[in-house]
C-alpha cells in the first residue's frame, strides 16, 4: 500500500446510491469515502433517498455529510415507462439537492460524479460552477452499450444520441476514472475518435473490498436457523442485483436437477432488481424448496451470509464480458471459493490465482458447483488463495482511496503551476 498523502481540505461526491443502500455502487462509494475520510477532512455526498429512514445518518459524522434528495433509490419491479420517468427526473432531483448543499460544496478541492445513470452528466457544469473545482467523472459502465440489445437498439437514434451525450460528458470532465482496464480502453476509444482538443486523463480505480471488515470468521448459527438450514447443510450464495445482466433465472434452471437431488444444499439469493418476479416464477415452476430469495440484507448480515456459505456465485449475463463486480472481492476476502461467469476480467483473476472456477455459461454451472462441494480441502485452498490475491493486489478500498488522492494532488499541482503562470 502506498503511503497516505497529506490532508486535502474538501471534496464532493455525487453518486446514485450510497449506504445504507446495498449494491455495487453503494459499496464502492461507502467504502471509498470512509477510507478517504481520514485524509480529506470535509466530505459531502449527494445521493438519492433511502427507505430505511432510521439509517440515513449511518455514515455521517467526523467530517462527512450526506445530502439525500427526494428521489427514491429503489426502482425494482417498476415498468419500463416508470423507469424512463425515473431517469428523466433524476438529474432534476440531484440538481436541487446539489443547490441545497451549495454552501457545503462550494470551495471543494474536487468533485466526483459517478455514472451511470447517464442523465446525471447534466450536473457536470453545475458542479464546476458551485464547487469552483475540477470534476472527476467516474464511469462505472458505458451507457448506452450496457443497455443494448436488452433495452435499446444499437442501430437506433436514441443509442447514437446517448453516445453523443456520453462523449460530451467525458470531454467536459477534468479527469476520468473507471473500474476495469477494459473500460479504460473503451473510454479512450470513444474520446480519441476525431478529437482535436486536450483529452482528459483516464485512471483505473478498480472495485475492491475493505479487507479489514470482510474477513474469514465464525459461522453464525442464527443464520442457518433463520432459513431452516440444518447444521450440516451447504449454502450456495448470490448477493446483489437481480436484473437482466445477472440472468439468475437461467442459472437457477441450470441448477434445478442438482438442487432437487441435494436437499442438503440451499441456494440463497439476496438482492433486488427488475428480474426478481421472473426469478420467483422460475423457482415456483421448478418447485425448488431449497432455493430461497431474500430481500437486500444489511452489510453486517451479508458478512454473516458469506461466512456461512460453502461457495459463492458471481452471476453475469454472457454479454457482461468486462464486469468486475464488488461481490467477487467480498467473497474472496472472506476466504470463499467462487464460481464466476462470462467476465473475461474475472476469468484472468480466477485462473491466475486458482481461487474458483470460471464457466462460460449457465449450463456449465451445475458441474462446477458439484466439483467444489465434493472436495472440501480443495475448496479451502481456493479460499486461501483468493484472500492472498487481495493482499498482493490493488483490489482494496485503501488502494482506490490512494489513487483518488493522487488525482487530487495532480489537480493541486496544476493549479499551483497555473497560478505561477498568471504572475
Amino acid at each position: 500500500m502506498g503511503k497516505r498523502q497529506e490532508a486535502t481540505a474538501k471534496a464532493c461526491f455525487v453518486v446514485p446510491f450510497f449506504p445504507p443502500d446495498v449494491g455495487g455502487c453503494a459499496s464502492r462509494f461507502g467504502d471509498l469515502t470512509r477510507s478517504l475520510n481520514s485524509t480529506i477532512r470535509d466530505i459531502n455526498v449527494v445521493t438519492t433517498t433511502v427507505a430505511q429512514s432510521q439509517d440515513r445518518a449511518a455514515l455521517e459524522g467526523d467530517g462527512m455529510r450526506v445530502f439525500r434528495g427526494w428521489l427514491p433509490s429503489h426502482v425494482a419491479n417498476r415498468s419500463f415507462l416508470s423507469m424512463l420517468l425515473y431517469l428523466a427526473l433524476m438529474p432534476f432531483a440531484f440538481a436541487i439537492t446539489v443547490l441545497s448543499a451549495a454552501r457545503r460544496v462550494r470551495g471543494s478541492d474536487f468533485s466526483l460524479l459517478s455514472i451511470p445513470p447517464l442523465p446525471l452528466v447534466v450536473l457536470l457544469p453545475l458542479l464546476r460552477l458551485i464547487g469552483r473545482c475540477p470534476v472527476i467523472l467516474d464511469v462505472r459502465d458505458i451507457w448506452p452499450d450496457a443497455l443494448s440489445p436488452t433495452y435499446i437498439d444499437s442501430r437506433g437514434l436514441i443509442f447514437k444520441l446517448m453516445h453523443v451525450v456520453l462523449r460530451w460528458a467525458i470531454l467536459s470532465a477534468d479527469h476520468i476514472t473507471a473500474p476495469t482496464q477494459t473500460l479504460v480502453y473503451r473510454i479512450a476509444g470513444i474520446i480519441s475518435n476525431g478529437a482535436n482538443q486536450n483529452l482528459p486523463a483516464i485512471t483505473l480505480v478498480p472495485n475492491g473490498v475493505d479487507t479489514n471488515e470482510f474477513t474469514p470468521g465464525r459461522v453464525s448459527p442464527e443464520i442457518l436457523e433463520q432459513y431452516n438450514v440444518p447444521k450440516d447443510g451447504r449454502l450456495l450464495l448470490y448477493s446483489g442485483a437481480v436484473g437482466r445482466s445477472q440472468d439468475l433465472a437461467t442459472i437457477t434452471e441450470a441448477l434445478h436437477s442438482f438442487l432437487r437431488n441435494r436437499p442438503d444444499v440451499f441456494f440463497i439469493i439476496a438482492g433486488w432488481g427488475d428480474s426478481l418476479e421472473q426469478l420467483r416464477q422460475t423457482i415456483s415452476k421448478l418447485r425448488l424448496t431449497n432455493a430461497i430469495i431474500l430481500p437486500p440484507v444489511p452489510r453486517g448480515r451479508l458478512l454473516d451470509l458469506i461466512r456461512a456459505a460453502s461457495l459463492c456465485i458471481v452471476a453475469l449475463h454472457p454479454s457482461q464480458t468486462d464486469a468486475l463486480p464488488n461481490k467477487f472481492f467480498e467473497y474472496v476476502a472472506c476466504g470463499k471459493p467462487v464460481i464466476v461467469m462470462a467476465s473475461e476480467e474475472l476469468r484472468k483473476l480466477v485462473e491466475e490465482w486458482r481461487c474458483g472456477i470460471f464457466v462460460q455459461s449457465a449450463t456449465e454451472i451445475q458441474d462446477a458447483v458439484a466439483t467444489i462441494l465434493s472436495d472440501e480441502k480443495a475448496a479451502l485452498e481456493m479460499g486461501i488463495r483468493g484472500r492472498q490475491m487481495l493482499q498482493q493486489s490493488m483490489f482494496t478500498r485503501e488502494s482506490a482511496a490512494n489513487v483518488i488522492l493522487q488525482i487530487s494532488r495532480h489537480f493541486e499541482q496544476n493549479e499551483h503551476r497555473s497560478a505561477q503562470d498568471r504572475r
